[in-house]
């Protein structure tokens, strides 16, 4: 998997909030997905177009973390997507139209105060904000 905490150049950052099955409950998440073929970064950035209509002038790797290391071995591959500005509109496939994703604007106040108050629950979204927090000294 791999994930993007979308920055835009004022500072905002891009949230997708969607229904999700497994939990049965709306979350609020940054971009991602799976990837096969392409690299990493460049599956970030794809998701990152696609959930949102935003584009990124630089991607930062930030590293990976475990899925579950309990259950699989599969990691997550933690982007910082700086820059981003609105270039387009969303491409989403049958799954996410039926999931009804919304693109989200928040303040980085108002990330931490998710990410703290469990408004972000998605362990792969949780990981990623605290390692993008910590790379912009927030």
């Amino acid at each position: 998997m791999a994930i993007a905490v979308p920055l835009t150049r004022e500072n905002n950052v891009i949230l997708v909030r969607q229904y999700k099955h497994g939990v049965q409950a709306i979350t609020l998440e940054f971009p991602a997905g799976t990837f096969q073929s392409e690299s990493p970064v460049t599956a970030a950035a794809r998701e990152l177009e696609e959930e949102t209509g935003y584009s990124p002038s630089d991607m930062i790797d930030l590293g990976t973390c475990f899925d579950d290391s309990t259950k699989n071995s599969n990691l997550v591959h933690i982007f910082l997507a700086s820059g981003c500005v609105l270039t387009g509109r969303q491409r989403l496939d049958e799954l996410e139209e039926a999931s009804g994703v919304e693109v989200v604007l928040m303040s980085l106040q108002e990330v931490i105060k998710a990410l703290v108050d469990g408004g972000i629950k998605s362990m792969a979204s949780v990981a990623a904000g605290y390692k993008a927090l910590r790379a912009i000294g927030a």
